[in-house]
């Protein structure tokens, strides 16, 4: 499948994207420990400059669509005051992402990442890279783990899951069964390696739904529209809701006690650490600067303890505070409805299961696992377009009224002094 660049701006768009996904990649393998921290922020600088140049070599820019980039870009500065750069990439990403295909989105979500973990295992195959072993816990087995030269074997799991559902979402024609059993069947080759349980039940989760509204066709989106739009507006408002009250009853000794009964030890160990970052850090207007120390540091790092926060949405309120969160929130709830109302169903099934899938882990802005984030750019211009169309259709309709009737009282006059 060939990329087509329309004029500059889609190239530097493309590439910066590519950049980003290599930087978060590699980021999160041990080759961030051999490069210097000036790299990592030349790269960043790089990808905004690209950006910056795709978003002003476009059309006329309206006011209003100024004042909304200029709004979404000041809340994203808030984490900068915490020495946190994601957020403001990620909503420049977003915004320059305007009018660029999805299908193309994700075409180079999944090349980027199939080439950067290539290279990750290659130099962990050639000893360049310490291939980190854990011991997981996988139903009530102890197993080692190898993380082939990334920081944390999840991450393996994690990009796999991205891969498996980007096939789906990439498809213009119905799967068939026999590609849908592969995709079923490559997800546990790959879960008995990487071991993630999370990632293989996410991929079984669209796979289901996907059978669900495309080959069985129990559900019909083109139905019920009212509440399919309430319900892409209200799913993310509804798993931050669904965080909190988590969060508020993990208090309680008779939550703890239930997840126990279920053996839900993994669950219990995220809410405990919700509830732990709650009380160390407080929730801010403007977020905090929180310390996290994952297995490998605590492994492998000589950290005391381990100490994280998996949710994503308790993320984003605990570090880059309420206001963030709030704008957050509101542009997953755009996207959704964006999405719907532009009737792609497989996309709309795996933000769905996206959307969801933050509430116990940390993806809710992760534009290298959901190229869908960037469809933000479009969903917050669509109404602003689509209201200045109108408008430059009725002033043009009123102002060829004026000069049908100012001509007809011409030729009145004319037909009168005869």
């Amino acid at each position: 499948m060939k990329i087509h660049y329309k004029g500059l701006g889609n190239l530097c768009f493309f590439l910066a994207y590519d950049l980003f996904i290599a930087l978060n990649v590699l980021q999160s393998s041990n080759v961030d420990f051999m490069v210097s921290s000036w790299i990592r922020y030349t790269v960043g600088l790089l990808i905004m400059f690209l950006l910056i140049v795709k978003i002003i070599s476009g059309k006329k820019i309206l006011l209003r669509t100024v004042v909304k980039w200029g709004g979404l870009i000041t809340i994203s500065l808030i984490p900068i005051l915490h020495s946190y750069s994601t957020p403001l990439l990620v909503m420049m990403l977003i915004l320059a992402c305007e009018n660029v295909p999805q299908e193309k989105i994700i075409l180079r979500m999944q090349i980027g990442l199939l080439v950067w973990s290539f290279v990750v295992f290659l130099l962990c195959y050639l000893g360049v890279l310490t291939n980190y072993v854990y011991a997981h816990n996988l139903n009530g087995v102890y197993i080692q783990v190898y993380a082939y030269g990334f920081k944390y074997y999840s991450t393996i799991g994690y990009i796999a899951m991205a891969e498996l559902m980007a096939y789906l979402m990439q498809r213009k024609k119905e799967c068939y069964w026999l590609e849908l059993a592969c995709i079923v069947l490559a997800d546990y080759l790959l879960y008995r390696i990487h071991t993630t349980t999370l990632a293989f039940y996410a991929v079984l989760l669209f796979v289901l739904a996907y059978i669900v509204t495309h080959k069985i066709k129990i559900f019909n989106f083109s139905k019920w529209k009212r509440f399919w739009t309430f319900i892409a507006i209200g799913i993310p408002w509804a798993a931050m809701g669904i965080t909190l009250i988590s969060v508020s009853l993990y208090r309680t000794s008779g939550m703890t006690q239930l997840l126990r009964v279920f053996n839900g030890n993994q669950l219990i160990a995220r809410l405990r650490f919700s509830s732990q970052a709650i009380d160390m850090y407080g929730i801010n207007l403007f977020g905090s600067q929180v310390e996290v120390y994952g297995q490998t540091a605590f492994i492998y790092g000589g950290a005391k303890s381990e100490f994280y926060i998996d949710s994503g949405y308790m993320y984003s309120l605990i570090v880059y505070g309420v206001v963030f969160t709030l704008m957050i929130l509101s542009l997953y709830s755009l996207i959704l409805k964006y999405i719907y109302l532009t009737q792609k169903d497989t996309l709309f099934l795996y933000m769905l299961i996206f959307t969801g899938i933050c509430i116990i882990n940390n993806f809710l802005l992760s534009a290298s696992y959901n190229p869908l984030l960037l469809i933000g750019g479009s969903a917050i211009l669509k109404n602003v377009k689509l209201k200045e169309r109108v408008k430059r259709r009725v002033r043009f309709i009123r102002n060829t009224n004026q000069y049908l009737h100012s001509r007809r009282t011409e030729i009145n006059a004319g037909v009168i002094n005869r």
